[in-house]
């Protein structure tokens, strides 16, 4: 495809910071080797999960995915392990993408309850990225809205060499939603919110890692993603 084709040529050194005080601390936190991080508690496979039916094959290579939508700052940090070996993935490919805090996805026509929200000629919360020389990568986007049917999620492929390695969907503490929720512009999403044990395809195995408490400039959370190399 043509983005693969794209991302072949891309070289590791286009992996720049984010102007946010979160990322470049994430970043300048790694060790200064090739060594696992220290943070990595553990090997084991991601889950999958089904692809749904909002993704398409972008090619935004970019950190920042917001492009102006409002929402609470949220800045998440990937790292890509080999399960086989339990060391980091250099020059994967990240791809995310989510509902706005109404609840929409760019690109798609007949969204909302009545059908009536078309966002065909937009692009806003999706991107790629390529993870550095520690299996890492990181995005600016906003904490997902919700709609019917679902809790509030984030859908993610990894890919390596072309191949797509996982397709999965990763979710948010129930706690921590109803606090962002209160806001606007959250609190003006009138569908009634799924929490987590509702939602048919949750599992606790995927559930963003966040830090304990909202930093000045927006919430952090982490993921390690395990994939098989061998796959796909």
């Amino acid at each position: 495809m043509k983005r693969r084709n794209l991302l072949k040529g891309i070289s590791i050194g286009t992996f720049s910071l984010i102007s946010s005080q979160a990322i470049s601390q994430s970043l300048t936190s790694l060790p200064q080797n090739n060594k696992t991080p220290h943070y990595i508690p553990n090997c084991t496979f991601t889950p999958e999960q089904v692809e749904g039916p909002y993704y398409i094959d972008t090619g935004l290579v970019r950190h920042d995915i917001t492009e102006g939508k409002p929402g609470a700052p949220l800045f998440i940090t990937f790292i890509v392990v080999d399960t086989a070996t339990c060391t980091p993935i250099r020059d994967a490919i990240v791809d995310i993408w989510h509902a706005s805090a109404a609840g929409y996805y760019s690109r798609f026509a007949e969204q909302g309850k009545d059908k009536d929200v078309d966002t065909t000629g937009e692009r806003f919360l999706r991107g790629t990225q390529i993870t550095n020389t520690h299996g890492q990568c990181c995005f600016k986007t906003i904490y997902p809205g919700h709609y019917t049917g679902r809790a509030n999620h984030i859908h993610l492929k990894v890919l390596l060499n072309q191949s797509t390695l996982i397709t999965t969907q990763l979710y948010f503490p129930d706690d921590l939603t109803d606090q962002v929720h209160q806001a606007p512009p959250y609190n003006k999403n009138t569908e009634r919110r799924v929490r987590n044990d509702e939602d048919i395809l949750f599992t606790d195995e995927i559930l963003l890692n966040f830090k304990p408490q909202k930093q000045t400039y927006g919430y952090e959370a982490e993921f390690v993603l395990g994939v098989n190399t061998q796959q796909g």
